[in-house]
């Protein structure tokens, strides 16, 4: 409100008028009329730039809530300055355009499932059509071996139902049907067979099993549970038959099974006073006979169930 050029134009004069009486403020007279030209320059300019000038507060407004976005992002995304705001915003987009790009990879990759599952459907069909023609096979020749185990009247029946999604081994669900009597409905084994009868009946599919592979070895733990006497009896004869084509492992507590093998071998347990070992022997011939014998009627065996050992072994 007060014009600098005016008010200093005023101290000019008054310095020229008093430097009549005081040397010295004709120097300070010429200083203020060198800053005189100065400021007159700078008015110039200025007069200028506001003439070129527009105040705009909604553009101001604007501005400042760019400003504050920015800060606000920053804070958000925590970097220090636009530079790594922008680096950012690249890092973000870069991102947004393989999600972008996924959309043809799962096209892509739809194109392969729906190729593939066309073929493993056409395996599955192909699977399912054997399963077919070889159940009756199975259950024809298990059913045979039933007979030999002393189990006349049981018979299995293999169900085969196709599945609606696929499994490890196919497309089709498979249970094991039983019917332990004649007269008897078939049930799922697990609910009607006994201990003893499930030993027999997963000796016959073992055996049936390797027959088909030609498993050098196979090794029977304790399949005789369950089971004694006669039964006993025909299951070791199974057993000897399929020891002709393989070498057969038995676990067992019967003589019967025992008896049948052409090896023996005894495992027993020796303990002290801080631990058990465990030792396994092969028998003699005669330790055999012994051993059996204990088998058929616990220690001290007489010399008649010395005899019925003999007899067992052959």
């Amino acid at each position: 409100e007060q014009a600098l050029i005016d008010a200093l134009q005023e101290v000019k004069n008054n310095l020229a008028q008093a430097s009549k009486y005081h040397t010295g403020l004709s120097e300070l007279s010429r200083r203020i009329d060198s800053a005189l030209i100065d400021l007159k320059d700078v008015a110039v300019e200025l007069e200028a730039i506001a003439e070129n000038t527009q105040a705009d507060p909604q553009e101001l407004e604007r501005i400042n809530g760019r400003l504050q976005l920015l800060f606000n992002l920053q804070k958000k995304h925590r970097v220090a300055n636009n530079q790594e705001l922008i680096a950012y915003m690249n890092e973000v987009s870069d991102k947004v355009k393989n999600i972008s790009s996924l959309s043809d990879d799962i096209a892509d990759t739809q194109l392969r499932l729906d190729s593939l599952k066309k073929q493993l459907t056409t395996h599955a069909d192909e699977l399912s059509k054997r399963r077919v023609r070889s159940i009756p096979e199975i259950e024809k020749n298990v059913n045979a071996l039933l007979v030999q185990v002393q189990m006349q009247d049981a018979r299995i029946k293999v169900a085969q139902t196709r599945s609606d999604h696929f499994m490890p081994h196919g497309i089709d669900d498979i249970e094991l049907l039983f019917a332990a009597n004649k007269g008897s409905g078939f049930q799922p084994i697990n609910k009607v067979a006994s201990g003893g009868e499930l030993s027999r009946l997963m000796l016959c599919i073992k055996s049936l099993i390797s027959d088909k592979i030609a498993l050098p070895t196979i090794v029977f733990d304790e399949i005789d549970t369950g089971i004694s006497g006669e039964a006993a009896l025909k299951v070791s004869n199974v057993m000897k038959q399929h020891a002709l084509k393989h070498q057969v492992i038995a676990i067992t507590h019967l003589p019967q099974i025992a008896g049948k093998a052409d090896n023996h071998l005894f495992v027993y347990k020796i303990s002290d006073r801080t631990t058990t070992h465990t030792y396994i022997k092969s028998l003699t011939p005669n330790e055999r006979v012994e051993e059996i014998a204990r088998m058929l009627h616990g220690a001290n065996p007489s010399e008649k169930v010395l005899e019925a050992a003999k007899e067992l072994m052959g």
